[in-house]
């Protein structure tokens, strides 16, 4: 997978542009204990642990990245190496082992054939998913534009995208 050249961050803290993001260790619950801990336990060592980075995105529109809270919209520059995965495995994970409604009741289908282990590895393995986007992992990034004037929030792609462009037809 060859990344696009320009990417997008969202963050429910407003940095200034210039700013150098650094990964620092996040709680492994915010995935929910059980896919956090599978994910980290299949995880090849010269991958970076998701624990560890900052999440950047090719897309303005943040729905497929399972942010459910407003955040600061921003264009970003990856520094250093950059990884891909395909975030629809998350998905699979998050049906089995929902921590809110809306992943109990997704359309995404369940793999029943296969065990978290083994969908934890195709995640680590880059393989594309038959829904869901690519998430791209970076141990550091700097801010280059903030995209919004206040947090939006990322469900609603419409309210977004038209507080983008009013931010760019300035």
């Amino acid at each position: 997978m060859t990344p696009r050249k320009v990417f997008y961050h969202m963050s429910s803290n407003f940095f200034e542009v210039g700013k150098i993001l650094t990964a620092i260790d996040k709680n492994i619950d915010y995935l929910g204990e059980k896919i956090g801990s599978t994910l980290e336990a299949n995880r090849p060592a010269h991958c970076f642990s998701r624990m560890k980075t900052v999440f950047l995105s090719e897309s303005e529109d943040f729905t497929g990245h399972g942010i459910t809270e407003p955040g600061y919209a921003y264009r970003v520059k990856p520094l250093g190496k950059i990884q891909a995965y395909h975030n629809h495995w998350i998905g699979v994970l998050q049906k089995r082992h929902p921590i809110s409604n809306n992943q109990k009741n997704s359309s995404i289908e369940n793999y029943t054939d296969l065990t978290d282990d083994q969908i934890a590895k195709k995640y680590w393995d880059e393989i594309k998913g038959s829904e869901g986007n690519w998430e791209f992992l970076v141990e550091n990034l700097e801010i280059l534009e903030c995209l919004t004037p206040h947090p939006v929030t990322s469900g609603y792609n419409s309210i977004m995208h038209k507080t983008l462009r009013e931010v760019r037809n300035r």
